[in-house]
């Protein structure tokens, strides 16, 4: 491996330590906020392996551009009637 190819995968275990520890703190330490409004990591990998297995995944991703894409929509017909 490569320096840099090293000192990238160092950086990305390293934010999901890092977001690993916030949501624990924010939800077990502190009670920030409930679990299900802020995943962890750990979750999101089991939800990603169940889409997947469950064959999901691709109907997932085009719910959500076609949500995206309608909010976007939306808001270029209102801002043009605000002109």
């Amino acid at each position: 491996m490569t320096k840099r190819i090293l000192q990238q995968l160092i950086f990305y275990m390293l934010l999901i330590v890092v977001w690993q520890g916030v949501f624990h703190f924010g939800t077990t330490v502190f009670g920030w906020w409930r679990p299900y409004a802020f995943p962890n990591p750990i979750g999101v990998w089991q939800s990603l392996l169940m889409m997947l297995r469950q064959n999901l995944l691709f109907t997932a991703v085009l719910f959500s551009m076609r949500r995206a894409l309608i909010g976007f929509f939306i808001s270029i017909l209102i801002g043009q009637q605000s002109e």
